[in-house]
Protein backbone atom coordinates (compact mmCIF):
# COMPACT_ATOMS: atom_id res chain seq x y z
CA UNK A 1 0.00 0.00 0.00
CA UNK A 2 1.23 3.52 -0.91
CA UNK A 3 2.42 6.06 1.45
CA UNK A 4 2.48 9.05 0.01
CA UNK A 5 -0.35 11.32 -0.91
CA UNK A 6 1.55 14.17 -2.96
CA UNK A 7 3.94 14.39 -5.08
CA UNK A 8 7.62 15.29 -3.84
CA UNK A 9 8.69 17.93 -6.79
CA UNK A 10 5.71 19.74 -6.83
CA UNK A 11 3.02 18.81 -4.55
CA UNK A 12 0.55 17.76 -6.74
CA UNK A 13 -2.60 15.68 -5.42
CA UNK A 14 -2.23 12.20 -6.65
CA UNK A 15 -4.44 9.54 -6.21
CA UNK A 16 -4.58 5.95 -5.54
CA UNK A 17 -2.35 3.66 -7.94
CA UNK A 18 -0.75 6.33 -10.07
CA UNK A 19 3.05 5.53 -10.44
CA UNK A 20 4.59 8.79 -12.60
CA UNK A 21 3.01 12.68 -11.36
CA UNK A 22 0.75 13.72 -13.90
CA UNK A 23 1.70 17.38 -13.43
CA UNK A 24 6.00 16.69 -14.02
CA UNK A 25 6.41 13.29 -14.20
CA UNK A 26 8.57 12.49 -10.86
CA UNK A 27 8.26 8.47 -10.16
CA UNK A 28 5.99 8.26 -7.20
CA UNK A 29 7.91 6.68 -3.36
CA UNK A 30 6.14 3.10 -2.42
CA UNK A 31 6.97 1.86 1.43
CA UNK A 32 9.01 -1.65 1.08
CA UNK A 33 7.04 -4.40 2.12
CA UNK A 34 7.55 -4.92 6.02
CA UNK A 35 10.43 -6.82 7.01
CA UNK A 36 10.58 -10.76 8.19
CA UNK A 37 11.50 -12.12 11.11
CA UNK A 38 12.52 -15.45 12.34
CA UNK A 39 11.71 -16.72 15.23
CA UNK A 40 14.04 -19.09 17.33
CA UNK A 41 13.06 -22.85 17.75
CA UNK A 42 14.20 -22.79 21.40
CA UNK A 43 12.89 -19.40 22.80
CA UNK A 44 10.77 -18.21 20.41
CA UNK A 45 12.00 -14.62 20.36
CA UNK A 46 11.73 -13.01 17.13
CA UNK A 47 15.22 -12.07 15.78
CA UNK A 48 16.14 -10.05 12.08
CA UNK A 49 15.77 -12.61 9.22
CA UNK A 50 19.46 -11.02 8.22
CA UNK A 51 20.79 -12.65 11.39
CA UNK A 52 22.40 -15.79 12.02
CA UNK A 53 22.17 -17.10 15.22
CA UNK A 54 19.08 -15.97 18.04
CA UNK A 55 19.93 -12.00 19.76
CA UNK A 56 17.95 -14.04 23.01
CA UNK A 57 19.69 -17.42 23.41
CA UNK A 58 22.18 -17.70 20.89
CA UNK A 59 20.57 -20.72 19.54
CA UNK A 60 21.45 -20.97 15.22
CA UNK A 61 18.56 -20.11 12.96
CA UNK A 62 19.29 -20.57 9.69
CA UNK A 63 20.57 -24.33 10.27
CA UNK A 64 17.36 -25.46 12.71
CA UNK A 65 15.01 -27.16 10.64
CA UNK A 66 11.88 -25.98 13.31
CA UNK A 67 12.26 -22.47 12.68
CA UNK A 68 9.73 -20.82 11.65
CA UNK A 69 8.85 -17.68 9.65
CA UNK A 70 5.86 -15.20 10.13
CA UNK A 71 4.17 -11.58 9.64
CA UNK A 72 4.54 -10.05 13.25
CA UNK A 73 1.47 -10.34 14.09
CA UNK A 74 1.26 -13.72 14.17
CA UNK A 75 2.60 -15.50 17.24
CA UNK A 76 5.39 -18.33 17.54
CA UNK A 77 4.45 -22.01 18.21
CA UNK A 78 5.11 -23.22 21.39
CA UNK A 79 7.29 -26.18 23.03
CA UNK A 80 4.87 -28.12 25.49
CA UNK A 81 7.16 -31.45 25.59
CA UNK A 82 8.24 -31.65 29.29
CA UNK A 83 5.70 -29.87 31.20
CA UNK A 84 3.38 -31.63 33.88
CA UNK A 85 -0.05 -32.55 34.66
CA UNK A 86 -0.88 -31.45 37.93
CA UNK A 87 -4.11 -32.32 39.90
CA UNK A 88 -6.13 -29.39 41.44
CA UNK A 89 -4.82 -28.20 44.47
CA UNK A 90 -5.66 -26.19 48.01
CA UNK A 91 -3.27 -22.79 49.25
CA UNK A 92 -3.60 -22.57 52.77
CA UNK A 93 -1.35 -19.62 54.55
CA UNK A 94 -1.29 -19.74 58.18
CA UNK A 95 -3.89 -17.07 58.87
CA UNK A 96 -6.26 -17.27 56.43
CA UNK A 97 -7.47 -20.18 54.86
CA UNK A 98 -7.51 -19.50 50.85
CA UNK A 99 -8.84 -22.15 48.63
CA UNK A 100 -8.20 -21.94 45.42
CA UNK A 101 -8.95 -23.64 41.90
CA UNK A 102 -5.91 -23.97 39.59
CA UNK A 103 -6.45 -26.87 37.50
CA UNK A 104 -3.37 -28.51 35.79
CA UNK A 105 -0.02 -27.48 35.20
CA UNK A 106 -0.53 -28.13 31.54
CA UNK A 107 -3.66 -30.23 29.76
CA UNK A 108 -3.86 -31.80 26.48
CA UNK A 109 -7.44 -33.74 25.59
CA UNK A 110 -7.50 -36.41 23.70
CA UNK A 111 -9.14 -35.58 20.45
CA UNK A 112 -8.96 -32.14 20.53
CA UNK A 113 -6.84 -29.32 19.33
CA UNK A 114 -7.76 -27.26 22.96
CA UNK A 115 -4.66 -26.28 25.30
CA UNK A 116 -5.21 -25.35 28.73
CA UNK A 117 -2.30 -24.63 31.18
CA UNK A 118 -1.40 -22.16 34.30
CA UNK A 119 0.85 -19.08 33.97
CA UNK A 120 1.52 -16.69 36.60
CA UNK A 121 -1.04 -18.46 38.77
CA UNK A 122 -3.60 -17.95 36.20
CA UNK A 123 -5.67 -20.52 33.76
CA UNK A 124 -4.98 -20.30 30.04
CA UNK A 125 -6.49 -21.53 27.52
CA UNK A 126 -5.64 -22.03 24.33
CA UNK A 127 -7.13 -23.20 20.72
CA UNK A 128 -5.24 -23.32 17.66
CA UNK A 129 -3.02 -19.96 17.47
CA UNK A 130 -5.42 -17.69 19.63
CA UNK A 131 -4.84 -17.44 23.58
CA UNK A 132 -7.06 -16.37 25.81
CA UNK A 133 -7.26 -16.08 29.73
CA UNK A 134 -10.32 -18.03 31.15
CA UNK A 135 -9.91 -18.32 35.07
CA UNK A 136 -7.90 -15.93 37.47
CA UNK A 137 -7.65 -17.59 40.69
CA UNK A 138 -8.84 -14.30 43.12
CA UNK A 139 -12.15 -14.23 41.31
CA UNK A 140 -12.77 -17.96 41.88
CA UNK A 141 -11.26 -18.40 45.22
CA UNK A 142 -13.19 -19.72 48.24
CA UNK A 143 -12.22 -17.71 51.46
CA UNK A 144 -12.60 -18.20 54.76
CA UNK A 145 -11.19 -16.96 58.20
CA UNK A 146 -9.51 -19.70 60.62
CA UNK A 147 -10.00 -18.55 64.60
CA UNK A 148 -7.82 -20.69 67.02
CA UNK A 149 -8.64 -20.60 70.85
CA UNK A 150 -5.82 -19.60 73.23
CA UNK A 151 -5.64 -19.38 77.31
CA UNK A 152 -2.94 -16.62 78.49
CA UNK A 153 -1.93 -16.31 82.45
CA UNK A 154 0.88 -15.00 83.85
CA UNK A 155 2.57 -14.05 80.56
CA UNK A 156 2.54 -17.57 78.82
CA UNK A 157 0.31 -18.52 75.83
CA UNK A 158 -1.28 -22.09 75.28
CA UNK A 159 -3.11 -23.16 72.19
CA UNK A 160 -6.25 -24.70 73.28
CA UNK A 161 -8.46 -25.57 70.38
CA UNK A 162 -8.08 -24.65 66.52
CA UNK A 163 -10.87 -23.68 63.52
CA UNK A 164 -13.56 -22.88 66.32
CA UNK A 165 -15.99 -20.64 65.68
CA UNK A 166 -16.17 -17.21 66.78
CA UNK A 167 -19.97 -16.79 66.37
CA UNK A 168 -20.85 -20.00 69.62
CA UNK A 169 -18.71 -18.28 72.17
CA UNK A 170 -19.99 -18.15 75.26
CA UNK A 171 -18.41 -16.99 78.46
CA UNK A 172 -18.13 -16.32 82.37
CA UNK A 173 -16.67 -13.39 84.02
CA UNK A 174 -15.75 -15.45 87.48
CA UNK A 175 -14.69 -18.44 86.18
CA UNK A 176 -11.78 -19.33 83.14
CA UNK A 177 -14.09 -20.81 80.84
CA UNK A 178 -15.61 -21.06 77.62
CA UNK A 179 -18.11 -22.67 75.52
CA UNK A 180 -17.79 -23.27 71.99
CA UNK A 181 -18.08 -24.91 68.70
CA UNK A 182 -15.27 -25.94 66.26
CA UNK A 183 -15.65 -26.81 62.38
CA UNK A 184 -15.06 -29.76 60.68
CA UNK A 185 -13.88 -30.01 57.14
CA UNK A 186 -14.42 -32.88 55.60
CA UNK A 187 -12.26 -34.52 52.22
CA UNK A 188 -13.14 -33.69 48.98
CA UNK A 189 -13.09 -35.93 45.70
CA UNK A 190 -10.85 -33.92 42.94
CA UNK A 191 -10.01 -35.04 39.55
CA UNK A 192 -7.76 -34.04 36.39
CA UNK A 193 -9.30 -31.53 33.77
CA UNK A 194 -8.56 -34.16 31.38
CA UNK A 195 -10.28 -36.80 33.36
CA UNK A 196 -13.62 -34.69 32.91
CA UNK A 197 -13.23 -33.13 29.44
CA UNK A 198 -13.37 -34.18 25.57
CA UNK A 199 -13.85 -33.03 22.40
CA UNK A 200 -15.38 -29.88 21.50
CA UNK A 201 -16.71 -29.19 25.11
CA UNK A 202 -13.62 -28.68 27.07
CA UNK A 203 -13.83 -25.13 27.79
CA UNK A 204 -17.68 -25.28 29.41
CA UNK A 205 -16.82 -28.90 31.04
CA UNK A 206 -13.77 -27.47 32.98
CA UNK A 207 -16.15 -24.30 34.28
CA UNK A 208 -18.77 -26.70 35.17
CA UNK A 209 -16.32 -28.81 37.21
CA UNK A 210 -15.05 -25.36 38.46
CA UNK A 211 -18.60 -24.41 40.29
CA UNK A 212 -19.16 -27.76 41.58
CA UNK A 213 -15.57 -27.96 42.91
CA UNK A 214 -16.55 -24.46 44.81
CA UNK A 215 -19.78 -25.99 46.39
CA UNK A 216 -18.17 -29.60 47.47
CA UNK A 217 -15.78 -27.26 49.24
CA UNK A 218 -18.66 -24.83 50.86
CA UNK A 219 -20.25 -28.01 51.48
CA UNK A 220 -17.04 -30.05 53.16
CA UNK A 221 -16.35 -27.21 55.74
CA UNK A 222 -19.58 -27.18 58.68
CA UNK A 223 -19.81 -27.27 62.65
CA UNK A 224 -19.18 -30.27 64.41
CA UNK A 225 -22.02 -31.25 66.20
CA UNK A 226 -19.76 -31.88 69.25
CA UNK A 227 -19.91 -28.95 71.75
CA UNK A 228 -16.66 -28.13 73.87
CA UNK A 229 -15.60 -26.40 76.85
CA UNK A 230 -12.23 -25.07 77.57
CA UNK A 231 -11.40 -24.82 81.16
CA UNK A 232 -8.10 -22.62 81.45
CA UNK A 233 -6.02 -24.47 79.29
CA UNK A 234 -8.00 -28.14 78.82
CA UNK A 235 -10.63 -28.64 76.89
CA UNK A 236 -13.09 -31.15 77.36
CA UNK A 237 -16.06 -32.66 75.32
CA UNK A 238 -19.73 -31.74 76.47
CA UNK A 239 -22.27 -34.71 77.13
CA UNK A 240 -24.78 -33.69 75.41
CA UNK A 241 -27.17 -34.80 71.73
CA UNK A 242 -28.18 -32.01 69.19
CA UNK A 243 -27.78 -28.97 71.84
CA UNK A 244 -29.02 -25.39 71.02
CA UNK A 245 -28.39 -22.21 72.57
CA UNK A 246 -25.35 -23.12 74.93
CA UNK A 247 -24.73 -20.70 77.48
CA UNK A 248 -22.36 -20.22 80.87
CA UNK A 249 -23.40 -17.74 83.41
CA UNK A 250 -20.60 -15.59 85.53
CA UNK A 251 -20.23 -18.15 87.98
CA UNK A 252 -19.25 -21.22 85.75
CA UNK A 253 -22.98 -23.25 85.63
CA UNK A 254 -23.43 -24.08 81.70
CA UNK A 255 -26.85 -24.26 80.54
CA UNK A 256 -28.58 -25.72 77.03
CA UNK A 257 -31.34 -26.86 75.40
CA UNK A 258 -30.84 -31.06 74.71
CA UNK A 259 -32.28 -33.05 72.03
CA UNK A 260 -33.76 -30.46 70.20
CA UNK A 261 -36.77 -30.04 68.05
CA UNK A 262 -36.01 -28.50 65.02
CA UNK A 263 -39.42 -28.81 63.94
CA UNK A 264 -41.07 -27.83 67.12
CA UNK A 265 -38.55 -25.59 68.19
CA UNK A 266 -37.88 -26.66 72.02
CA UNK A 267 -35.30 -29.11 73.83
CA UNK A 268 -34.54 -30.26 77.37
CA UNK A 269 -33.91 -27.36 79.46
CA UNK A 270 -30.03 -29.19 80.97
CA UNK A 271 -27.40 -27.55 83.74
CA UNK A 272 -23.70 -28.77 83.74
CA UNK A 273 -21.60 -27.36 86.80
CA UNK A 274 -17.96 -26.54 86.75
CA UNK A 275 -16.58 -28.22 89.35
CA UNK A 276 -12.83 -28.87 90.39
CA UNK A 277 -11.81 -27.85 86.87
CA UNK A 278 -13.88 -30.47 85.30
CA UNK A 279 -17.33 -30.32 84.09
CA UNK A 280 -20.20 -32.35 86.26
CA UNK A 281 -22.54 -35.11 84.14
CA UNK A 282 -25.52 -32.20 82.81
CA UNK A 283 -29.13 -32.23 85.02
CA UNK A 284 -32.39 -31.92 83.35
CA UNK A 285 -34.13 -28.74 84.87
CA UNK A 286 -37.35 -29.01 82.62
CA UNK A 287 -38.68 -30.19 78.96
CA UNK A 288 -40.81 -28.63 76.10
CA UNK A 289 -38.23 -25.53 76.86
CA UNK A 290 -38.52 -22.98 74.11
CA UNK A 291 -35.90 -20.51 75.27
CA UNK A 292 -34.01 -19.27 78.17
CA UNK A 293 -31.92 -15.83 79.49
CA UNK A 294 -30.15 -15.12 82.87
CA UNK A 295 -31.32 -12.58 85.81
CA UNK A 296 -30.10 -9.63 86.41
CA UNK A 297 -26.98 -9.79 89.01
CA UNK A 298 -28.42 -12.75 90.28
CA UNK A 299 -28.40 -16.74 90.37
CA UNK A 300 -32.07 -16.84 88.70
CA UNK A 301 -32.99 -18.41 85.33
CA UNK A 302 -35.94 -17.27 83.23
CA UNK A 303 -37.23 -19.65 80.86
CA UNK A 304 -40.14 -20.08 78.35
CA UNK A 305 -42.67 -22.40 77.22
CA UNK A 306 -45.63 -23.21 74.76
CA UNK A 307 -44.65 -19.76 73.03
CA UNK A 308 -46.77 -18.00 70.62
CA UNK A 309 -46.62 -14.68 68.56
CA UNK A 310 -43.40 -13.70 71.41
CA UNK A 311 -45.63 -14.72 74.32
CA UNK A 312 -45.97 -17.76 76.68
CA UNK A 313 -45.38 -19.47 79.89
CA UNK A 314 -42.99 -18.30 81.87
CA UNK A 315 -40.83 -20.06 84.78
CA UNK A 316 -38.39 -18.95 86.97
CA UNK A 317 -35.87 -21.81 88.21
CA UNK A 318 -38.25 -24.78 87.36
CA UNK A 319 -41.01 -22.70 89.14
CA UNK A 320 -44.30 -21.66 86.97
CA UNK A 321 -44.49 -17.73 87.04
CA UNK A 322 -47.32 -16.63 84.86
CA UNK A 323 -48.89 -17.47 81.26
CA UNK A 324 -49.59 -15.57 78.36
CA UNK A 325 -46.01 -13.28 79.20
CA UNK A 326 -44.87 -11.06 76.25
CA UNK A 327 -41.17 -12.47 76.04
CA UNK A 328 -39.69 -9.32 74.92
CA UNK A 329 -40.45 -7.41 77.92
CA UNK A 330 -39.45 -9.08 80.54
CA UNK A 331 -37.27 -7.00 82.73
CA UNK A 332 -36.06 -8.23 86.25
CA UNK A 333 -34.65 -5.93 88.76
CA UNK A 334 -31.27 -6.01 90.03
CA UNK A 335 -30.28 -8.58 92.64
CA UNK A 336 -34.51 -9.25 93.23
CA UNK A 337 -36.50 -12.11 92.48
CA UNK A 338 -38.79 -9.20 90.80
CA UNK A 339 -40.37 -8.87 87.65
CA UNK A 340 -42.00 -6.37 85.04
CA UNK A 341 -43.72 -7.67 81.73
CA UNK A 342 -46.78 -7.25 80.07
CA UNK A 343 -49.78 -9.64 79.38
CA UNK A 344 -52.49 -9.72 76.60
CA UNK A 345 -50.05 -7.80 74.62
CA UNK A 346 -51.93 -6.68 71.44
CA UNK A 347 -49.25 -6.28 67.94
CA UNK A 348 -52.24 -3.60 66.93
CA UNK A 349 -52.48 -1.37 69.53
CA UNK A 350 -48.54 -2.33 70.83
CA UNK A 351 -49.82 -2.40 73.96
CA UNK A 352 -50.40 -4.45 77.11
CA UNK A 353 -51.47 -4.88 80.67
CA UNK A 354 -48.23 -4.64 82.74
CA UNK A 355 -47.50 -6.77 85.54
CA UNK A 356 -45.47 -6.48 88.95
CA UNK A 357 -44.12 -10.25 90.12
CA UNK A 358 -42.52 -9.80 92.99
CA UNK A 359 -41.23 -12.98 95.39
CA UNK A 360 -44.86 -14.97 94.36
CA UNK A 361 -47.22 -12.08 94.81
CA UNK A 362 -48.40 -10.33 91.10
CA UNK A 363 -50.25 -7.26 90.89
CA UNK A 364 -51.37 -5.61 87.51
CA UNK A 365 -50.80 -1.90 87.42
CA UNK A 366 -52.71 -0.70 84.18
CA UNK A 367 -54.14 -1.82 81.19
CA UNK A 368 -53.52 -0.29 78.10
CA UNK A 369 -49.49 0.46 78.56
CA UNK A 370 -47.33 1.23 75.66
CA UNK A 371 -43.80 2.12 77.26
CA UNK A 372 -43.00 1.90 80.97
CA UNK A 373 -39.23 2.74 82.98
CA UNK A 374 -38.11 1.40 86.07
CA UNK A 375 -37.09 4.51 87.94
CA UNK A 376 -35.85 2.88 91.04
CA UNK A 377 -36.65 -0.31 92.90
CA UNK A 378 -39.86 1.22 93.86
CA UNK A 379 -41.22 3.76 91.62
CA UNK A 380 -42.62 2.82 87.84
CA UNK A 381 -43.41 5.30 85.10
CA UNK A 382 -45.34 4.08 81.98
CA UNK A 383 -47.41 5.05 79.52
CA UNK A 384 -51.22 5.09 78.61
CA UNK A 385 -53.53 6.08 76.14
CA UNK A 386 -50.85 6.66 73.60
CA UNK A 387 -51.58 7.15 70.06
CA UNK A 388 -48.86 6.31 67.59
CA UNK A 389 -50.08 8.79 64.80
CA UNK A 390 -50.15 11.39 67.37
CA UNK A 391 -47.23 9.88 69.24
CA UNK A 392 -48.71 10.75 72.71
CA UNK A 393 -49.72 9.75 75.95
CA UNK A 394 -50.47 9.78 79.34
CA UNK A 395 -47.60 9.73 82.20
CA UNK A 396 -48.21 7.59 84.79
CA UNK A 397 -46.21 6.57 88.33
CA UNK A 398 -46.90 3.76 90.04
CA UNK A 399 -44.60 3.69 93.11
CA UNK A 400 -46.80 0.61 95.28
CA UNK A 401 -49.91 1.90 96.32
CA UNK A 402 -52.89 0.69 94.70
CA UNK A 403 -53.67 3.86 92.75
CA UNK A 404 -51.73 5.58 90.20
CA UNK A 405 -50.56 9.11 90.21
CA UNK A 406 -51.17 10.97 87.19
CA UNK A 407 -47.91 12.76 85.93
CA UNK A 408 -48.52 15.12 82.47
CA UNK A 409 -50.55 14.30 79.31
CA UNK A 410 -49.00 14.31 75.98
CA UNK A 411 -45.98 13.05 76.25
CA UNK A 412 -44.02 11.51 73.64
CA UNK A 413 -41.20 9.18 75.20
CA UNK A 414 -39.37 8.25 78.55
CA UNK A 415 -35.81 8.23 79.02
CA UNK A 416 -34.08 5.30 81.05
CA UNK A 417 -32.31 5.71 84.31
CA UNK A 418 -28.77 4.19 82.89
CA UNK A 419 -28.51 2.64 86.38
CA UNK A 420 -31.61 1.01 86.05
CA UNK A 421 -30.98 -0.22 82.55
CA UNK A 422 -30.78 -4.31 81.88
CA UNK A 423 -28.63 -5.74 79.10
CA UNK A 424 -30.97 -8.72 78.49
CA UNK A 425 -34.02 -6.51 78.26
CA UNK A 426 -34.72 -7.50 74.51
CA UNK A 427 -37.71 -5.30 74.08
CA UNK A 428 -37.35 -1.54 73.19
CA UNK A 429 -38.39 1.13 75.21
CA UNK A 430 -38.19 5.29 74.89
Amino acid sequence: MSTQTTCKNCNATLDEGTVFCPMCGTKREVASPPEKNVFCSKCGKPSGAELAFCQECGNPLRENAEAVTSNNNNEPKKDIKGMLKKPIFLVIPAAVIVLILLIALVIKPKGSSHLIYVKDKELQYSHLSKKREVIDDDEYAIKHQQYSLYYWNKGKETLVASDVDPYSFSTSTNVSAVVYQKHNTAPIETKKLSEITSGDDDYDSGYYYIYELQDKIRESRSLSDDKFVAIEEKEATLECNNARNLKINKEGAIYFLNDYNDEKYYGDLMSAVIKNGAVEKPVKIDDDVMGYQFGNENNIILYYKDVKNEAGDVYMNNKFMASDVYIPSLYNFKGKNKLLYYIDYSDKSQSGTLCLYDNDSVVKISDDVSFFVPINDKDIAYLIDYRFDREKGDLMLYNGKKKPTPIDSDVTALLWNPKMFWHNNWYYYY
